[in-house]
């Protein structure tokens, strides 16, 4: 199944040189190895509640950029269910980045490995049109798709311009419990795990996509 949108957005390459752009617009395949663990051990607290509100609906974010990768790291809380959380970030108005594609679509692909996996085809366009895919996988850590008890979520760049070198990410929620160890409705805790390389605003593009992502996913 294919679905077809288009986005208000579009990916500034106008701070390069035309020469610069048209030398790094060839398209690479990369491998996405299995399975859904995240990208890498969580560093970042969850936020500080208060006793009228123990579980804001806020993230903590840090990020870091090193010579491979910015790498975000994002921590917090959700005021939603966990099967409605895991049926709204499969809305691609949610995950997908809006602000910067110009069209994509979406192809839902059968698995036998994971729940849902599907498949993002996004076009930029601008001096030249860049394309570029990205593989989403959903899995249910424990119970199953109609009763989740956790849910972890990989992507990665699949295929396409080489103006994004890396793209991956991780996304792993779950319920939460109190002191006593009941656990507490209606809310769950939200760990991302995010790393961009790419041609432009790397850092800047990185935090926004993760901070984006929980903004329309929280509402």
């Amino acid at each position: 199944m294919t679905l077809f949108y288009r986005s208000n957005g579009a990916l500034s390459l106008g701070s390069l040189p035309l020469f610069a752009v048209f030398a790094c617009s060839s398209e690479t395949k990369l491998e996405f190895p299995e399975g859904l663990s995240p990208l890498e051990e969580m560093q970042v607290e969850l936020p500080t509640g208060s006793s009228a509100d123990p579980y804001p609906q806020e993230i903590n974010l840090d990020s870091v950029t090193t010579d491979e990768y910015t790498s975000v790291q994002a921590r917090g809380y959700l005021h939603k269910d966990l099967l409605s959380a895991w049926e709204k970030i499969r809305v691609p108005e949610v995950y997908v980045d809006v602000n910067e594609v110009t069209t994509y679509s979406v192809d839902e692909i059968s698995s036998d490995l994971y729940d849902y996996v599907f498949v993002v085809h996004n076009e930029v366009e601008d001096i030249i049109t860049v394309n570029f895919d990205i593989e989403w996988r959903h899995g249910a850590l424990s119970g199953d798709i109609n009763d989740p008890q956790g849910v972890a979520i990989r992507w990665q760049k699949t295929e396409g311009t080489n103006h994004i070198s890396l793209l991956e990410g991780s996304l792993q929620f779950f319920p939460v419990q109190d002191d006593t160890g009941e656990l507490v409705d209606n809310i769950i805790e939200v760990q991302f795990v995010y790393h961009l390389t790419a041609t432009l605003e790397q850092d800047e593009s990185a935090v926004q996509f993760v901070t984006d992502v929980y903004d329309r996913w929280s509402q």
